[in-house]
């Protein structure tokens, strides 16, 4: 019985058994082993692993307790230094971000200076003015007259806005309230005139607020342009989320004011009549002609047409003028729809009695793609048919003065009752088709086959008036139409007023259409 140790694929194993091994080079190995183990403790137990001596890793000295003091205190100064780094560059981050906030502030306060300046000086040099270069507005007492601020069409009334505004401009108060609305729309850079008209907002805002009122606003030109000054106003309040530090920070609604501050502080409409219907001028009291109409004063000159601007001026800022709500509608996507599904054109052609040109031996209309539609309020009437084909023919051959104007679209309607339908359109209302409420509207009697060719115009109401002449009002029997009044269609009464019209229908006869109305679809505005 004796002790050896046997390799197997070249790993050394340990083992007791019994051998008889008698080669040469068995013996040695044992002698090899004998003398091994004279030289260790006979008590202690066989290695488990046999490895050459410089495979053994020496033993590590023991380091000195001052070299680890030493040590752990350097390790505590690269921290701190490290720390120290890191705080002066955070530091220095935020020095250079606030010095670049207070630049970008200080360059949007030049350019807003800027912006005044040139707004001043583009009504310095104007010379002629119907109501008198040296014509001023009448002062404004702020601790009696209600905040006013104005968006007008330098164009209308024959240029009679471009002589309003230079008035203004000449008159303390009004010359930081009074805007060219075509400048502010193309004015939406960064210190532009969108934020001078802003900023002044902002400020009416607050004094009309000390007043326990709202602020007062002039939308000055034709009927479109009360649509097209109240888009500006919700367009100057959006929020920028890239402007924070302007001001412009989301409320929560996408706007800069929240919900209750546009219930109590959005702007009263005061419409000055520089078009040529009026008819928004006209429904909520504010003539139908505006202030200094030479058609209007016979011989007063001059001196009337001030008296007139004068009187109209102060009629809007008086506390005695009665607000009125005013029903605001807008084209909107069917249920579950993202998008409407119709497109837009924009008729062209040359000026004249008719837009239509000869193309392959055909009469017909040349449109274009139109440009990008921007969200449109509705104040007083939407049809489709043959008043949309006569505005579309007028805006080519629009003129300089209101008389001009009316005799303009005269000539058009005559034109398209005479003409023939072109290819482009359909006969009348072909092919249009209106629901209400999920009713079908128009055409009537759908469901016996009916169809829209019989009538020239759909759509609806929401004042009684109609380029001076056509009004609304409900739906009744002949005896009714003939010998009594009826209720008429209203704008302030939460309900829409839909209309469709034959042209010659004389189961309905007299000067008012017959409407329908039918309950406001939505409570409240949607911005798209």
């Amino acid at each position: 019985m004796g002790a050896s140790i046997q390799g197997s694929m070249g790993n050394p194993i340990c083992g007791v058994q019994e051998t008889t091994a008698s080669s040469t080079e068995a013996a040695e190995e044992r002698n090899e082993i004998r003398d091994n183990a004279a030289t260790t403790d006979p008590s202690s137990p066989p290695p488990e692993d046999v490895q050459p001596a410089e495979n053994i890793p020496a033993p590590k000295p023991e380091e000195p307790k001052e070299d680890k003091e030493a040590f752990k205190q350097e390790a505590n100064r690269l921290t701190l230094a490290l720390q120290k780094e890191r705080d002066d560059q955070a530091e220095k981050d935020a020095r250079q971000a606030q010095e670049a906030k207070e630049k970008r502030k200080l360059d949007w306060e030049a350019a807003l200076r800027e912006t005044r300046k040139n707004r001043k000086s583009d009504w310095e040099a104007k010379t002629v003015n119907r109501y008198g270069v040296d014509f001023r507005f009448p002062v404004f007492d702020k601790n009696q007259h209600i905040p006013v601020l104005a968006l007008i069409n330098p164009m209308s009334g024959a240029m009679a806005g471009t002589d309003i505004l230079a008035c203004a401009h000449n008159s303390d108060y009004y010359q930081d309230r009074f805007f060219n609305i075509i400048e502010v729309i193309k004015g939406q850079r960064r210190g532009g005139l969108m934020d001078v008209f802003r900023i002044e907002l902002q400020e009416a805002k607050k004094e009309a607020k000390r007043m326990n009122t709202r602020p007062r606003l002039i939308s000055g030109g034709g009927d479109g342009t009360g649509s097209f000054a109240i888009f500006i106003t919700f367009l100057c309040l959006r929020a920028d989320p890239s402007r924070e530090e302007d001001g412009l920070a989301d409320t929560g609604n996408g706007f800069i004011w929240t919900d209750e501050e546009m219930a109590d502080s959005f702007p009263a409409i005061a419409q000055m009549p520089l078009g040529s219907a009026n008819d928004f001028g006209n429904i909520l009291g504010w003539g139908q002609k505006y202030p200094g109409d030479p058609s209007s004063m016979c011989c007063a000159g001059r001196s009337g047409a001030r008296g007139q601007l004068e009187k109209w001026i102060k009629a809007v800022i008086s506390p005695s003028s009665p607000l009125a709500n005013f029903d605001l509608w807008g084209i909107m996507p069917a249920p579950g729809a993202d998008k409407c599904d119709f497109k837009l054109a924009e008729l062209t052609g040359k000026r004249g009695p008719s837009p239509r040109e000869a193309i392959d031996g055909k009469k017909q209309l040349v449109l274009k793609t139109a440009g990008n539609p921007v969200p449109f309020f509705i104040c007083l009437y939407f049809t489709a048919g043959f008043g949309a084909y006569m505005v579309g023919r007028f805006q080519i051959n629009r003129r300089t003065t209101p008389v001009r104007n009316r005799a303009e679209y005269t000539r058009q309607a005559v034109g398209i009752v005479t003409e023939s339908t072109p290819p482009q359109l359909k006969l009348r209302c072909n092919g249009v088709k209106v629901d209400c409420e999920g009713k079908p509207y128009f055409p009537p009697r759908r469901d016996k086959g009916v169809q829209g060719r019989a009538y020239r115009e759909v759509g609806f109401y929401n004042i009684n008036w109609q380029a001076h002449a056509l009004h609304g009002a409900d739906r009744a029997s002949l005896c009714t139409r003939l010998c009594s009044s009826r209720q008429p269609v209203m704008f302030n009464d939460g309900q829409i007023d839909m209309m469709r019209w034959n042209y010659v229908h004389f189961k309905e006869p007299g000067s008012a259409f017959a409407n329908r109305q039918k309950e406001r679809h939505a409570s409240e505005l949607r911005w798209w």
